[in-house]
């Protein structure tokens, strides 16, 4: 386009592109389309490969999970079990005797004792009566 006419003679006299110009950009193309190809098989074969490892490590952290919420759960019915009698302790004056004589083998005048062996033989705890 000279002069702002689109049929001058310099657009006439202009080099056409060539044909042969685009074919290496083609090859180019075709190559760059296997090597994306060959590339995406790898990738998927190396996923293939890992996939089942990894589906295992989860299963085996969904099953510790598990295992630490059974837990965890247990845990905090001995904890409230715990805090009731801590509770029931504090309020009731008879319960903390108890719980003292049984703790320290303390009995009353008058008391009668049984004393159990232990099922593995070893040596029961001493004994005195409270004063």
């Amino acid at each position: 386009m000279r002069d702002g006419f689109p049929n001058s003679q310099s657009d006439f006299d202009s080099p056409q592109p060539r044909r042969e110009s685009l074919r290496p950009r083609r090859r180019l193309s075709r190559r760059f389309a296997v090597l994306i190809a060959v590339l995406a098989i790898a990738s998927a074969f190396a996923l293939a490969m890992h996939l089942p490892q990894e589906l295992v490590a989860l299963a085996q952290n969904r099953d510790r999970i598990r295992e630490l919420q059974e837990e965890n759960n247990d845990l905090n019915k001995r904890l409230i079990e715990r805090r009731e009698r801590l509770k029931n302790l504090k309020e009731n004056f008879n319960e903390q005797e108890l719980e003292i004589r049984r703790s320290l083998h303390l009995y009353k005048p008058g008391d009668t004792v049984f004393i159990i062996p232990p099922k593995n033989g070893e040596p029961t705890p001493a004994t005195r009566p409270a004063n």
